[in-house]
């Protein structure tokens, strides 16, 4: 995943994990958008080491939110520590403004 229009209703954010998704109870995908607003996306996760969340609402990645996205993942283990991935970055694109 590079990039994303902005106001998109479809598209998948997906993060590699470094463990398998058994060991844990929960995982949050976190994003800090270009305007440094932090939020989260609940992880969808079934068997593997990925978890992603589906892009259904135009305002999750709303028409002012353009820009470069930092995403990591908050894992939660099934004893309750939790630890984070390393982050990466996506660009939020405005339609008719270049891009892919």
């Amino acid at each position: 995943m590079d990039s994303f229009y902005c106001g998109t209703t479809e598209g998948r954010i997906t993060v590699n994990l470094p463990v398998d998704v058994s060991l844990l109870l929960s995982v949050d995908i976190e994003y800090r958008k270009p305007n440094w607003t932090t939020g989260f996306f609940p992880g969808t996760f079934t068997t593997g080491t990925q978890c992603w969340y589906d892009i259904v609402n135009n305002t999750d990645i709303g028409a002012n939110d353009y820009g470069y996205w930092t995403v990591w993942a908050k894992m939660t283990f099934l004893d309750g520590d939790f630890t984070y991935t390393t982050p990466f970055t996506f660009e939020a694109l405005r339609p008719g403004y270049g891009g892919c």
